[in-house]
């Protein structure tokens, strides 16, 4: 599921699994977190733009099965000047050392899910790895490392709270840019979960959306 091409090889079709890594640049402003609500008021708009790509993103990843399911309601660009320079300096030593091995690093697009409550720090302060930056959440079976899905339908569940007056589910994802590195060393996914992957240091997952949804 992770390729890592040896320099010089054929470049590989690529899988059909889009979350290989299409993504508008990140805009790093030097003085603190910026955060803007897309819209999809206009697709000729940046912010129109970037809600279509999200929006697509999600959709396209999601199991048929909740695609009918499930209504976003909103979409939260964050911009963190802190957080982008810690994955950009992991990004950039990952790949000196899997060039020395003569492969190539990959990213790629990941979700997770979470509580309410724990956006904000996420956002704000990064991904920490349960049971060594932080207490254990929803555990860690599968080794220490950020936990994420190559699809929003897992975390899906594990995020869904409360209900409105419809009695649907609400919730946020946050949809991440994510380092692969060399699978089994950076990154891996658990044999029973092979759309699950997890990350052996929290300076690989950046967070840089919060899609909000309803969920039936």
């Amino acid at each position: 599921l992770i390729s890592q091409r040896a320099v010089g090889q054929p470049t590989q079709p690529s899988l059909s699994f889009s979350s290989r890594i299409q993504m508008p640049s990140i805009a790093c402003e030097p003085l603190g977190q910026k955060m803007r609500t897309l819209t999809s008021s206009s697709s000729i708009s940046e912010d129109g733009s970037e809600y279509g790509f999200v929006f697509g993103q999600f959709f396209l990843n999601c199991r048929n099965s909740l695609k009918k399911r499930v209504n976003i309601t909103r979409i939260d660009a964050f911009e963190t000047p802190k957080l982008t320079s810690q994955y950009l300096m992991m990004k950039t030593k990952i790949e000196k050392d899997l060039m020395h091995e003569g492969f190539l690093n990959e990213e790629m697009w990941v979700y997770h899910g979470t509580k309410p409550n724990f956006i904000k720090s996420i956002m704000s302060d990064g991904f920490k790895i349960g049971g060594l930056d932080v207490t254990k959440a929803n555990g860690n079976t599968y080794g220490f490392g950020v936990y994420t899905s190559k699809t929003p339908s897992d975390p899906i569940y594990y995020a869904s709270v409360g209900r409105d007056r419809n009695q649907r589910k609400q919730g946020m994802i946050i949809m991440a840019r994510s380092i692969l590195g060399k699978r089994d060393v950076h990154s891996w996914s658990p044999p029973k979960h092979k759309d699950w992957m997890v990350f052996r240091r929290s300076e690989q997952v950046l967070p840089c959306y919060v899609v909000h949804y309803e969920f039936s």
